[in-house]
């Protein structure tokens, strides 16, 4: 039963972030869904996107800062945030999306990272 979850919940959570549309043509897009698809399906227990907060970003983050930025650099971390942001706006257009705002000003959410 457990192993029939794990594959609807695949199953729903890749289709919701449209992994396998053909409409991206985005190179950059596709990737940073496919590393945080990725990190959502195998690190956090996320069914639905609407569900995905500032606290898994942040989380994304801290993981790959865990490992050294060894799979994913800083930079591609921090595109990847950005590019979801934009997804979840844009393409999804979910209206109570949280805005990730990674500029220095928000010192919050990078004090928050410690």
């Amino acid at each position: 039963m457990k192993l029939l979850n794990q594959s609807t919940r695949y199953d729903i959570l890749r289709a919701q972030f449209n992994l396998d549309s053909p409409t991206f043509t985005n190179d950059d897009l596709s990737k940073s869904l496919n590393r945080l698809f990725s990190f959502i399906y195998e690190q956090t227990k996320v069914m639905y996107i609407e569900f995905i907060d500032e606290k898994v970003c942040r989380n994304y983050i801290k993981y790959h800062h865990s490992k050294n930025f060894s799979e994913v650099s800083y930079m591609e971390t921090l595109k990847d945030i950005k590019n979801f942001n934009y997804f979840l706006h844009n393409v999804k257009a979910i209206k109570d999306a949280p805005k990730i705002k990674l500029s220095i000003k928000n010192s919050s959410f990078w004090i928050s990272l410690d």
